[in-house]
């Protein structure tokens, strides 16, 4: 009788020990995410396409404010010739990062004056940032940013 009454205890014991390695777990993504965004937004700003390179995708889709699909040889060719340049730097605030196992969605706001081919914005705008983890490293494939009203 006492194993019978014993099992759920156990059981839930399972349970919480999971739970918990599970949150552990998304943390340590959580903090991986944004050290690839640290290093990703420093590149941005340097015109590194090289390191842009390697955290891009190979399928990257860039939607950019102006609701334009850039491809990811366009988004890099434009850092290489600096047709894509940050004028300001780029300040992010209300980040929040979702982990759905190998691919993680990271949303927040961003400011920062960015010239792309003549045009100029300077926010403040929204955007999503999603990752996948290939081949044991983060890889952005999707990333879309949208103006919004200043405040």
């Amino acid at each position: 009788m006492r194993r019978i009454l014993l099992l759920p205890f156990l059981m839930l014991a399972f349970l919480g020990v999971a739970k918990t390695q599970e949150s552990v777990s998304d943390e340590a993504i959580k903090k991986e995410i944004l050290q690839v965004e640290e290093v990703q937004d420093r590149a941005i700003q340097q015109n590194d396409a090289d390191t842009l390179d390697r955290i891009y995708a190979p399928d990257f889709a860039y939607v950019n404010q102006y609701g334009i699909l850039i491809p990811r040889d366009q988004v890099l060719a434009g850092f290489r010739t600096a047709k894509s340049k940050f004028l300001a730097p780029m300040k992010h605030d209300d980040i929040l990062i979702r982990v759905y196992g190998d691919t993680v969605v990271l949303t927040g706001r961003s400011v920062g004056t960015f010239n792309y081919n003549g045009k100029v914005s300077d926010g403040p705008r929204r955007f999503t940032n999603v990752y996948v983890k290939r081949d044991g490293r983060w890889q952005l494939v999707a990333h879309q940013s949208t103006d919004t009203k200043k405040d």
